[in-house]
């Protein structure tokens, strides 16, 4: 619509004249005011125009209520003399509806990223940080203000992570992967904590990678306790092979018919629950003050059987007499040597790395002792292995 200088309408085109409807016919050399009476919003504005404009209004028409982009721009002849006004209308209702539900989503949005728990982090396709907020101050210690522009990497990632983080990133440039993660961070203080990613990568309209955002959730504590009821549930199956063990260790001390294969049945046993591979038992012999092998269980293909060999009391070194009599004795080095010959062994050092002794004891007198040894390691003595031979 087109008015002159006294705010009369002196022209409008076809899309005017439908929408002011009746009014139109009789719309030429009128006032705009009453060519827009049912407007009013649209009269102030162009009353109080000044200078050119382009505005949202919302009017009333036949429809109902409508959202328009108004243009008004004041008309100048050549000489630079106002001449008039161009008012243009465009009904914008629908765009307007599709940006409000747009901005009320970006809220929603913003709000989720800055109230959820999990970390939220956006990169860049150099691994700049755009955005972080505030979980993921929490996680790593580190401010927005402190990491925004910066390659984070360099400072949540340990030395010996970051090889592994360049290439996960090389596959989320080249959507090859890497959208899911579990790897160890850096936090300010120096911690390194455990934490799961989930990583969302950003195309353009051409499918070109832009960036990606990426939940960040710290499951350091989960892990130990999964780790932890792990180690008690390993603590726990031991235990129950412990106790199916003694059991059928005293079931066999009532079964069993003498003495010797009671002995062989607890050698062989004490063999699968401490996974080694030979254990021997030595009684004493107080008529002859020898101690005799007894039982002799050995998994090592083609072994000797030591059993019934007899060693003289007198050829054990006093002071390992003196200690098995309070507690069980380890052998290793030179001490371990030493006794070979006596066991009539021959055996190459790599045979048999060490031993374990633990002593049969009645009424605090050393009555014989259980010897337990492995080819495979050199200790077989750990704190629960000495626990479950007691």
């Amino acid at each position: 619509v087109v008015l002159d200088t006294q705010g009369r309408v002196v022209d409008m085109n076809a899309a005017a004249r439908r929408a002011l409807g009746d009014g139109a016919r009789h719309a030429l050399g009128r006032p705009a005011a009453e060519v827009f009476a049912a407007w009013p919003r649209l009269v102030e504005r162009y009353q109080e125009l000044q200078e050119d404009r382009v505005e949202e209004v919302t009017l009333d028409d036949a429809s109902g209520t409508s959202v328009f982009e108004l243009r008004l721009t004041r008309l100048f002849n050549r000489r630079g003399f106002p001449t008039g006004r161009l008012i243009v209308w465009h009904n914008i209702t629908g765009r307007a509806a599709a940006e409000a539900q747009l901005r009320q989503l970006d809220e929603r949005l913003r709000l989720h990223v800055r109230d959820t728990p999990l970390g939220y982090i956006e990169w860049d396709i150099n691994l700049r940080v755009v955005a972080w907020n505030s979980s993921a101050e929490r996680i790593f210690g580190y401010t927005a203000r402190e990491v925004l522009g910066r390659r984070i990497i360099d400072l949540i990632v340990p030395a010996r992570v970051r090889p592994y983080i360049e290439q996960l990133s090389a596959s989320l440039r080249a959507q090859a992967g890497g959208t899911r993660s579990t790897n160890v961070n850096c936090t300010r203080d120096g911690r390194e904590i455990i934490c799961d990613w989930y990583n969302t990568v950003f195309v353009d309209a051409a499918g070109s990678v832009q960036g990606w955002a990426s939940l960040v959730e710290d499951i350091t504590e989960r892990v130990r306790t999964e780790d932890a009821l792990a180690e008690a549930n390993q603590s726990l199956q031991a235990r129950i092979a412990e106790l199916s063990t003694l059991n059928r260790i005293s079931h066999s001390s009532v079964t069993e018919q003498n003495l010797s294969e009671l002995c062989d049945t607890v050698a062989l046993e004490l063999i699968q629950l401490l996974d080694v591979s030979e254990a021997l038992i030595l009684l004493r012999d107080e008529a002859c003050d020898e101690f005799v092998i007894v039982a002799d269980q050995d998994v090592t293909p083609n072994a000797r059987s030591l059993q019934q060999l007899r060693i003289p009391r007198q050829a054990l070194p006093e002071a390992l007499l003196a200690e098995l009599g309070t507690r069980s004795v380890q052998l290793h080095g030179q001490q371990f040597w030493s006794l070979l010959p006596l066991v009539g062994s021959q055996a190459p050092p790599e045979r048999r790395h060490s031993l374990l002794l633990t002593p049969l004891l009645m009424h605090g007198t050393l009555q014989g002792c259980i010897l337990m040894a492995d080819e495979r390691r050199a200790n077989v003595c750990g704190p629960e292995a000495v626990r479950l031979a007691e």
